[in-house]
């Protein structure tokens, strides 16, 4: 299952010198030539404290009362300030490293001490209020619709009766923690706060760290980083597309792509037209901020704590319908804006960053959601177009031909398949088999407990992470390996392959059912059947609220246990296979130079992303 709603992630880079950061460094850094990442709670604090003291202190300033640094060195030290001071440090959704770039040996000394920094402050990544009401909304349902009540209390008896196996597990990020003690709440009916149940019921090992963060598969970096190669030689392209080019860059076919594509025509008109929507944003934020001019967002460091609580809170009230949600200021939604401007096209090289693209379209759907009330003009034509061009990127980057998707989402998926796996096997062993069930119900007391049906057991496994995994899943289940039958329907391969995107709360079911008048050795015994939601995929300037997710529909409904298994294996097996299969590489080259030779008016040259050569082709685009 895919987190909830979030904020837009954010990162902001500078190259420090100031002695209060060095001394920092000094005190907390184990090694002077290692990095230092800061994630604690009094640490981040200690890190606010020291920031604030720079900035309150004089030092950057000269005797005159001048600015040592420029404005935007300025608007920097500022930035850090406001983004530890907006809420209470928590230290699951802020993360600081430093990086030394520079060494000196004080005299008298006998180690070295770093004279220069890099720092990187990472934020935003959130999940919001409406993302943690969409979880409860979806564990409420999700139990009501996987677990139907007959009358004997459903699941809820079960759980209170140590019938229930429930484990959750998640991946490292905040954001997917919260999300899961969200949907177990709703899921469970518990009141109370989060971080009780992100406590007691909500699991981050080690090992479900490897299997839901895309961190741990580093090797099908070089894979996906080909894949983004072969998408901006196509969106750079500025010309029209005929239909004959968009099957060629969509070699497997898949209908949302090719969808977005047609709708586009011009990618490189339309990455023009995204520029200058956002700069007519950038403009009028810049005009509010203006208007702010009392505020402490505007202003230089040199105030004191009481002097910018005072003044935010005249500002809020003076700007109170027209402020940004959840403690943003003005100023970092500008800067906000501004950063991804210039990141999503590089003056420099003067080309776009395709890997940026998702980004846009994160930032917009989140103002659409949470500001719509600043009344941005031009926000509704920029989510859509932006909307377009993701729905083109994202789901190539895990793969452009079937064999690539197959590899990438075998890779990336590895530990989680195996664990899926393992729960299908151990979910259909003897009754006695309880190996696997965390707490039991000891039924030698079974003639004192108020319980008719002592032997109805359930066991649940809920794994929580993010969009990479969900969309690698994807490809796995759809695409079989070698010569095996899909373990999806036809018509649901159909439904997947018009699917645009797989939004906050998309979410993959597998449900296991035991047929008891078979045989043990009848391999239909036990059949499997697969769900799929895409999240929560409603517009989101479409009035009304946004907590429902798209209803849960069947991949395949009579699917033999043995077979997903079989299939599962499969994959497993292809992602620890050293090397490619040349042979369906091959194949696949040989599709695309057909259908490129078609004749058109732009020529260009695609690094192919088959195998692990870099050969070169020549196509076509009309």
């Amino acid at each position: 299952m895919r987190h909830g709603d979030r904020t837009p992630k954010q990162k902001m880079k500078m190259h420090v010198t100031c002695s209060h950061y060095l001394n920092y460094f000094a005190r907390h850094a184990a090694n002077p030539r290692k990095d230092l990442k800061v994630k604690g709670k009094m640490e981040l604090k200690e890190f606010l404290k020291v920031t604030v003291d720079l900035l309150e202190g004089g030092s950057l300033y000269s005797a005159e009362g001048d600015p040592v640094f420029d404005q935007d060195v300025m608007t920097k030290y500022l930035q850090i300030r406001h983004v530890l001071e907006r809420w209470e440090i928590s230290g699951i959704n802020r993360k600081l490293q430093l990086k030394p770039h520079a060494w000196v040996t004080p005299e008298g000394a006998t180690t070295e001490r770093a004279t220069e920094l890099e720092l990187i402050l990472k934020w935003g990544g959130e999940l919001t209020k409406l993302g943690e009401r969409q979880a409860m909304e979806l564990g409420d349902n999700f139990r009501r619709a996987i677990y139907p009540d007959v009358g004997g209390g459903g699941l809820l008896r079960l759980h209170s009766t140590f019938r229930h196996d429930l484990k959750i597990k998640t991946s490292d990020e905040g954001r997917v923690m919260k999300t899961a003690a969200a949907f177990a709440k709703g899921f469970l009916e518990l009141e109370g706060g989060l971080t009780p149940i992100l406590v007691s019921l909500v699991h981050k090992e080690k090992s479900s760290g490897m299997m839901l963060d895309q961190t741990g598969n580093k090797d099908i970096k070089k894979d996906m980083d080909r894949c983004k190669a072969f998408i901006k030689k196509v969106l750079d392209t500025d010309v029209d597309m005929s239909e004959e080019a968009i099957r060629a860059v969509v070699p497997a076919s898949q209908e949302s792509v090719m969808g977005a594509l047609r709708k586009l025509r011009n990618p490189q008109a339309r990455l023009r037209e995204v520029m200058g929507l956002m700069e007519g944003i950038v403009k009028q934020l810049e005009d509010r901020v203006a208007q702010c001019g009392a505020s402490p967002m505007a202003r230089d460091g040199r105030v004191s704590r009481e002097e910018r609580d005072y003044d935010r809170g005249q500002a809020e009230m003076k700007f109170s319908t027209r402020r940004p949600a959840r403690g943003e200021t003005l100023l970092l939604m500008v800067d906000r804006w501004r950063t991804l401007r210039r990141e999503l096209y590089n003056e420099r090289k003067g080309g776009f960053d395709i890997t940026k693209v998702p980004d846009v379209h994160d930032n917009a759907r989140y103002d659409c959601l949470h500001n719509w009330s600043l009344k941005l003009e031009g926000l509704d034509k920029l989510y859509d177009l932006a909307k377009d061009l993701a729905d083109c990127v994202v789901p190539q980057e895990y793969g452009i031909t079937v064999p690539e998707k197959q590899t990438i989402g075998s890779k990336m998926c590895n530990a989680l398949l195996e664990k899926i796996r393992m729960d299908l096997i151990i979910a259909r062993g003897t009754n006695e088999d309880d190996s696997d069930m965390r707490y039991n119900l000891d039924l030698s007391h079974a003639e004192d407990l108020p319980i008719n049906s002592l032997g109805r057991r359930v066991r649940t496994r809920l794994y929580f992470t993010s969009e990479s995994h969900l969309q690698t899943l994807l490809n796995v289940l759809r695409y079989p390996i070698g010569n095996r039958s899909s373990v999806v329907t036809e018509e649901a391969a159909r439904m997947i392959s018009r699917t645009k995107e797989l939004c906050y709360l998309t979410s993959f079911v597998l449900r296991l059912f035991e047929d008891l008048e078979k045989p043990p050795t009848d391999p239909t015994r036990f059949r499997v059947e697969i769900l799929f939601s895409p999240g929560v995929v409603k517009h989101p300037l479409l009035p009304d609220d946004h907590l429902h997710t798209a209803p849960l529909v069947p991949l395949h409904k009579n699917l033999s246990c043995a077979h997903l298994e079989g299939s599962l294996e499969a994959a497993m097996t292809l992602a620890a296979t050293p090397h490619v299969d040349e042979a369906a590489h091959e194949r696949e080259e040989e599709l695309l130079r057909a259908q490129w030779q078609d004749g058109g008016a732009c020529l260009f040259a695609f690094e192919s992303l088959c195998g692990e050569g870099a050969l070169l082709h020549e196509c076509t685009l009309k």
